[in-house]
C-alpha cells in the first residue's frame, strides 16, 4: 500500500513539496494567549491556510536567509 501524496508549490521557494508529508510545515492562524515566560502554548481557533513550505526553507527564513537564495560554495 503506497501513501497518499499531494504536490504543491512550497510559498517561500516554488519548489514541489508534499503537503502530506509529515517534514512540511503548513500556514495557520489562529488565536494565542501568551505565556508568562513569552511565547504561547496553544492556538485557539486554529485555521488551516492550505500553504506549505518545505522544512529547510523554513529553517533558512529563521535565519534571515532568502530560500529562493543559492548555496555559497
Amino acid at each position: 500500500m503506497t501513501s497518499a501524496r499531494l504536490l504543491v508549490a512550497c510559498a517561500l521557494c516554488g519548489e514541489p513539496v508534499d503537503a502530506y508529508s509529515r517534514l512540511t510545515y503548513r500556514r495557520v492562524v489562529g488565536w494565542e494567549k501568551p505565556r508568562s515566560a513569552g511565547g504561547t502554548n496553544a492556538l485557539a481557533l486554529r485555521q488551516p491556510l492550505n500553504t506549505y513550505a518545505h522544512s529547510e526553507c523554513i529553517d533558512k527564513a529563521r535565519r534571515g536567509i532568502d530560500a529562493k537564495q543559492g548555496v555559497l560554495l
